[in-house]
């Protein structure tokens, strides 16, 4: 069974009462009720029973701005921490947890940051949850992307996609990748070094996306690799959500282009058609594939024309960072998709994927 993903954003909290309203937010489901603003209540959120997951299920969690989260759970609110544990403690603990304040006065110990994930790495209970820490720092840079195709689309699969859409900030974890090695390649589209006005982008610096209109349906992304002038890319072909929150945007995208495909089915097939009129939500089949191909991610993640020509490594709505570690037995290769008429370059093992 697939492990659920749960984001902790830094960025939605910043005392240790709003940290607990957000857990208890992303843990539970359907309750009418509050579990508490405790850390016993927070560890039995962790195990599970509350709607989001069941009991010892264990989760992938991703702390999003976790230098923040450091920040605002240092020893200041270390501190505070136990001045109120103390005030309603049991006498006989007292004098550890008296001590455990000094020590948090004098800037030594354990934080409240450290003290949160351990709860949530907690190996003597009964999940097994995993966490990963996500910084601004981690975004990849320039440098990682001014290399050549092969190992740029290598080194894409298990990094994260960021594209923010109308309806909020999407992340998906990349896991299939092809390269296209430009001039020599006859597979890529500046074969023969040709330059045109679709092609432009991948003359530029590495980092730069390219997005490109296919089959009169579809956009498929790329980024660009290398210095600028030496027009190489990698395709990503297929993403898997990040974490639930960006699951529930690509079925939100991919359900409005269904139903917008409906209406066109019916304009063509007139007023009076039946088109699955009675249909409603996203099919199973389409949830299980959401963004398991080029133009699928595209749709999922709302990637268009709009996005083409954009600086990576820059922009603030579109970018990439660190992910997931991706061991090298994980990736296999492969022959690229969809390109018979390039000869000898159709066999080339150029396409990554994460198994």
């Amino acid at each position: 069974m697939e492990r659920k993903k749960i984001t902790i954003d830094g960025m939605h909290f910043s005392t240790l009462e709003e940290f607990y309203d957000e857990m208890d937010r992303l843990l539970t489901k359907d309750l009418t009720w509050k579990t508490g603003r405790s850390m016993d209540a927070f560890h039995d959120l962790l195990r599970g029973g509350f709607g989001v997951h069941e009991y010892g299920e264990s989760m992938d969690f991703y702390w999003l701005h976790a230098e923040k989260s450091r920040r605002d759970f240092g020893y200041e609110a270390t501190a505070l921490y136990w001045e109120n544990i103390l005030k309603r403690c049991h006498p006989s603990n007292r004098e550890r947890l008296a001590a455990k304040l000094e020590a948090a006065k004098n800037q030594a110990g354990e934080t409240l940051f450290d003290i949160i994930v351990k709860e949530i790495l907690d190996k003597k209970c009964v999940y097994d949850h995993t966490l990963t820490f996500v910084d601004d720092e981690k975004r990849l840079q320039r440098s990682f992307f001014t290399t050549d195709a092969l190992t740029l689309s290598k080194n894409l699969i298990g990094k994260v996609l960021v594209h923010d859409t109308p309806l909020g900030t999407v992340r998906g974890i990349i896991t299939e990748t092809e390269a296209y090695m430009g001039v020599a390649d006859k597979g890529s589209h500046t074969y023969g070094g040709r330059r045109t006005e679709r092609t432009e982008p991948m003359f530029h610096i590495g980092g730069t996306s390219y997005v490109y209109f296919i089959y009169g349906m579809y956009n498929c992304v790329n980024v660009t690799a290398g210095e600028k002038d030496v027009p190489m890319a990698a395709l990503i072909r297929m993403v898997e959500p990040f974490d639930d929150a960006s699951r529930k945007i690509m079925e939100r995208l991919r359900l409005a282009e269904m139903e917008r495909k409906r209406e066109r089915r019916k304009k063509r097939l007139g007023e009076e058609a039946k088109t699955d009129a009675g249909k409603e939500g996203l099919p199973v089949s389409l949830k299980k594939h959401l963004a398991d191909g080029p133009g699928k991610l595209c749709i999922a993640m709302h990637i268009t024309k709009e996005d083409n020509n954009v600086d990576l490594a820059l922009d603030k709505h579109f970018y990439l960072t660190e992910g997931i570690e991706v061991k090298e037995e994980r990736i296999s290769v492969g022959k690229r998709i969809g390109i018979d008429y390039a000869e000898e370059a159709a066999d080339y093992l150029w396409r990554f994927t994460l198994t």
